[in-house]
């Protein structure tokens, strides 16, 4: 397969995976005081990871190409999320 191809793809399940971060974030800012910070941990955690994808992802797209498909991205799907899974 073509390189540009797989690095796409990659960035599909990146964008995936940092919404996942995401979404620990959130549920830690909805717990009371410093109680969710497990949560907030683990979000940290996720947003680390998908930085060492993102690297790889970079050696291969343009940073402006990124840019606009994981904005895209990102915002579609969150917007899901917050409507079904927030309300």
């Amino acid at each position: 397969m073509n390189q540009i191809f797989i690095s796409v793809l990659i960035s599909f399940g990146l964008t995936i995976f940092t919404i996942f971060g995401d979404i620990f974030v959130k549920k830690s800012s909805l717990s009371a005081g410093f109680s969710g910070w497990p949560m907030l941990l683990a979000g940290a955690m996720i947003y680390g990871t998908s930085a060492i994808g993102w690297f790889f992802v970079m050696r291969h797209i343009k940073l402006s190409t990124i840019g606009v498909l994981y904005s895209v991205l990102i915002v579609s799907i969150l917007a899901f999320v917050s409507v079904f899974y927030f309300h």
